[in-house]
This record gives C-alpha cells, structure tokens and sequence, in this order.
C-alpha cells in the first residue's frame, strides 16, 4: 500500500517525493518524441490543471487547426513540437511560423484565443525561436516558447497529488530511502527491477509495440526515478551485454567503433553522442577493461577517460537515457549482421547482462566502487 502523504500540490511534498517525480518526468522527456511527446505533455497540463485543460486531435484533412492543447480558463492554445529523431532549429522554426499561422487562421482573437504557445521537447529556448516569438507581430496575441525545462518547472510548481498519481503512478516504497541520486546503494546485486525495465522497454521498441511502448517506458521512468545510481549501473551493464553478444559473436570490435552507423540504428544525433553519449559508452568501456585488475593486457588499447558525473543529476539521467539508445542501436546492428530476429539479439544480450559478474561479494563490491571512482563518477561525494 502506497504510504499516505499530506499534500495537495507537489510544491508542498517532501523533498523524496519531488525528487522522484522530476526525475521521472524528466526522464520520459528525453525519451519521447512526435507524438509521444504531445501525449506526455497533455499528461502534465491534466495534472496541474485538471479538467481545464483540454487535449485535442486532428481529424482527416483538417488536421489540428495549429492546436494540440487549449487551456480555457486562460484562452491559451498549445502547438507541440517533439522532433523525430532529434530536434533541428530549422525545422523548430519552420513548424513555428506554420502552426501559428493556422491558428490565426482558424481561432478567433482575443474571443477564443489570447496567448499561442509553442512547446518544444528541447533543453532550453533557442535564439532564434525567441526571435520568432518577439517578431510575430500578431494583433491581440501573446506568444510565447516553452521548453523542457519550463514543462518540469510547470509541473514542480502545480501538479496536484490526486492527478500526480493517476498519470504518473504512486511511489514505489524504495523511493523514500534512496537519498540523493549519486548515493552508492549497499547492495551488492545488480539492480534488478532498473535492469529489467531498461530490457522491456527495448524489448517493446523492437516489436514496435506502442502501447506495449508506453507501459514499458513508463515503469522505466519510475525505476530510474526510484534509484538514478542503480538504472546507471543495469544500463551500463545492459550496453555491456548488447556489446559483448555483438562481439562474441564475431560481429563487432569496441576498441574500433564506428560511430556512425551506431547513431543511425540508435536513432541518436551527433550533438547529442558528444554532449551524453559518449559519456555512456566510455563508461561502458572503462567496466570492459576493469573487470578483472589482475589481467595486465598487452595490446595497444586503453580505457578511455570518463567525463566525471560527480553530483550532476542531469548528466546522469542523459548518460542513463543515452544508453538505453545506443544499447538498441547496437540490437539493431547486430541483427542486420547476423539475420537474427532483434528480439532474439537482445534475450541475447539479456542473457550475457545478468551473467556479467557486478558485485559477487563483499570484497568484489569493493573493487567494483573503486573501479566507479576511477571513472570520476563519484567526485565530489
């Protein structure tokens, strides 16, 4: 049974409970796009504003009207902009200047509509989109931009707890006792509901399963919410496992990626691979050298270095969803090698990830922070 909390709105909740939702919402925000993005921002505005808010749904030729949310209490009409595969300035401008002009087409001013706003599923508000906003020019309109990061703060600020726990779900029991995201857990097993939840929600993106998708990345959500520093350790140990399928297997050599065709299967930019990527992948790599300290190696290859996480909670959540990408970028480059079906190259890889020895005793749990540390993962703590 879910522990009773007395608060109305999130603001008011205690410390743990914030933490767990925001790092849950965030992390469905890096991980949606199109319309998945749309639907998770109409999740948001019902949980701060209820009934007053009204999601929409374009019908035939006449599509949304530049209209993918109306807030009425404050005649506000919401144009969504989740880019697929990743979001490019070009294209967040052209689809600016057309959403609003069909809604000034097609919505009376102020009767109807008084304030436009255009959400894109991006870090920040870029320049040119601030541009666009101050030159509009629109009689009797107020425009505005929003980005991820005023989504999150919107929902911090209002979410109410009986709609908090209807679209986002209750807090897991573990959640209270977590602490701070860079915590090292005790634990010397691999945590097993983050490595589970990683594994199905691949396992749902590969049978294209949408609905099975949603479910999938919302338990993942909340297992990476409930225990940030386990979901790193079972994604780290999840891109270990699809590398070393792809390996053993004859297909692959990490010490010669080509980066590439990695990103195009793993559906991930260029910017985004040297801002997160990147980082999830050298960490990977550092595990694969460090797993036995006792073996001097003798060929020419070294661990690379590792951006440190230290106490940056949003490095590591994008070091978290980043490896998630390229864990299913190198599924799909290994079933194109092999022939096999996707989903057998990750109950491969599935198979290797929980034999992989994290933590075997007291003594290799040791070994195993020291190696973490080496990362400069922990500086800071």
């Amino acid at each position: 049974m879910a522990e009773k909390l007395s608060f109305d709105r999130l603001d008011e909740a205690p410390d743990w409970v914030r933490n767990y939702y925001q790092i849950r919402l965030d992390v469905e925000l890096r991980s949606v796009k199109a319309d998945g993005f749309q639907r998770l921002f109409d999740r948001v505005m019902r949980t701060v504003h209820g009934r007053g808010y009204r999601d929409t749904a374009a019908l035939g030729r006449l599509g949304d009207q530049g209209c993918d949310g109306y807030l009425q209490s404050e005649r506000t009409v919401f144009a969504c902009y989740g880019p697929d595969p990743y979001f490019r300035i070009r294209g967040a401008v052209a689809k600016f200047r057309s959403d609003l002009e069909s809604s000034v087409k097609n919505f009376e001013i102020p009767a109807f509509m008084q304030k436009w706003v255009f959400v894109v599923n991006y870090p920040g508000t870029h320049p040119l989109l601030i541009n666009e906003v101050m030159t509009a020019g629109v009689p009797g309109l107020m425009c505005e931009v929003w980005s991820r990061t005023d989504i999150v703060d919107l929902f911090m600020s209002g979410a109410r707890r009986q709609a908090l726990v209807t679209e986002f779900g209750s807090l897991p029991k573990n959640s209270k006792y977590v602490g701070r995201a860079y915590v090292v857990p005790e634990s010397t097993q691999l945590p097993r509901r983050c490595a589970e939840a990683a594994v199905q929600l691949l396992r749902a993106r590969l049978r294209c399963d949408e609905y099975g998708y949603r479910s999938a990345l919302a338990e993942w959500s909340g297992s990476v919410a409930a225990d940030p520093f386990g979901a790193l350790v079972a994604q780290t140990q999840l891109l270990l496992g699809a590398m070393g399928a792809m390996a053993m297997a004859g297909y692959f050599d990490p010490e010669k990626l080509r980066v590439a065709p990695l990103l195009r299967e793993a559906e991930l930019s260029r910017s985004a691979w040297r801002d997160d990527g990147q980082r999830a992948w050298n960490l990977m790599m550092t595990v694969l050298h460090s797993v036995d300290d006792a073996i001097e190696r003798k060929d020419q290859y070294v661990a690379p270095s590792v951006d440190p996480i230290g106490e940056d909670i949003d490095k590591l959540l994008a070091t978290v969803v980043c490896g998630n990408r390229l864990a299913l970028g190198l599924i799909r480059l290994y079933s194109r090698k092999s022939g096999q079906f996707e989903t057998e190259c990750l109950e491969e890889a599935w198979r290797l990830m929980l034999e992989i020895p994290v933590m075997q005793d007291d003594k290799e749990h040791g070994r195993h922070v020291a190696r973490i540390k080496k990362t400069g993962l922990l500086d800071g703590i």
